[in-house]
């Protein structure tokens, strides 16, 4: 049996790391990661699981659309195409979901329903 050793683990001399780069990924993984995944996790307390997962999916299209407006960037077709099926998924995913909730009112005669 061989065994592959990586020389990643060979390494005598330590990379450098600035502080610089230390505080980033200390923001990155405190603020950007975990805070985020506690206020989307704690959000489903008040919305819907698939109101949730209907933003969360159009999280890319956020990005695209800041890239676009902040960055300068110009999509490629490619690009496009993904936020045309994104758009259509989230689009169906909150029509069935708005469908089956009139439903569900027509049904209990509840005068109090959510959308969503």
């Amino acid at each position: 049996m061989r065994i592959v050793l990586s020389t990643t683990f060979f390494v005598t001399d330590a990379p450098h790391v600035s502080i610089r780069n230390l505080l980033l990924l200390i923001i990155l993984g405190v603020i950007f990661t975990a805070f985020a995944n506690t206020l989307f996790i704690s959000s489903l307390k008040k919305i819907s699981a698939t109101k949730a997962n209907i933003i969360l999916t159009l999280e890319s299209i956020y990005g695209i659309i800041l890239g676009i407006i902040i960055l300068h960037e110009r999509p490629g077709i490619k690009l496009i195409i993904g936020g045309i099926i994104i758009l259509s998924c989230a689009f169906i995913a909150t029509s069935l979901n708005m469908r089956d909730n009139i439903k569900q009112l027509k049904l209990t005669g509840n005068k109090r329903f959510s959308i969503l």
